[in-house]
């Protein structure tokens, strides 16, 4: 029983993220919905400072294009282009999508090594799953697309931490791959 009740934490974690998950994806698509009906309600919000850099982050292109100066203002929330402000509400949605399931898939990884069945291959299959969908955030979440009437902004960058989380779930993959074999020979020897 000792073994079970070390994994309550991991799956009290995994459902924090569910939670944090589904209220991130409600409050962007308030904030979506609300910027449709009221957009000067956000004409202090700068979009360029939306896509804040992380520390394991390298920006491999960034354009910038203005008419007039480098102002703060051009790229104000209220100002931003309807097929801008899409593109970025759906890619924030599906790299919440993406890591929701990537949250279940773990979830049911947990769920089986409670259950003693660790080296199956559904938890091979599912970290197989958690390595393509962070490697498809990885890619996501390097785009940055802004367009307004007077400026633009377009710069991809590197996400560093779905990549190196996406490798991680990879190698466990293997491992857990390596862990079957053996568990299915040492069932063949009895």
């Amino acid at each position: 029983m000792r073994e079970v009740d070390m994994l309550r934490f991991p799956t009290l974690f995994c459902w924090g993220l569910y939670c944090f998950i589904a209220i991130a994806a409600i409050y962007t698509t308030g904030i979506f919905v609300n910027l449709q009906i009221n957009p000067q309600d956000y004409a202090h919000w700068n979009a360029g400072a939306m896509f804040p850099k992380g520390t394991l982050t390298y920006t491999a292109v960034e354009t910038w294009s203005t008419v007039t100066s480098n102002d703060a203002t051009l790229l104000s929330f209220d100002k931003i282009n309807t097929s801008s402000l899409y593109f970025n509400y759906f890619q924030i949605l599906a790299v919440l999508f993406l890591a929701f399931i990537s949250v279940r898939e773990l979830l049911n990884i947990i769920r089986s090594v409670g259950q003693i069945d660790t080296f199956h291959k559904r938890n091979i299959l599912s970290f197989q799953k958690i390595s393509k969908y962070l490697f498809v955030i990885f890619i996501l979440s390097g785009f940055t697309f802004i367009s307004a009437p007077e400026a633009s902004l377009r710069s991809y960058s590197l996400q560093l931490t779905p990549l190196m989380l996406s490798l991680a779930a990879l190698l466990l993959a293997e491992i857990f791959k390596r862990g079957n074999e053996l568990l299915e020979e040492n069932q063949l020897t009895i």
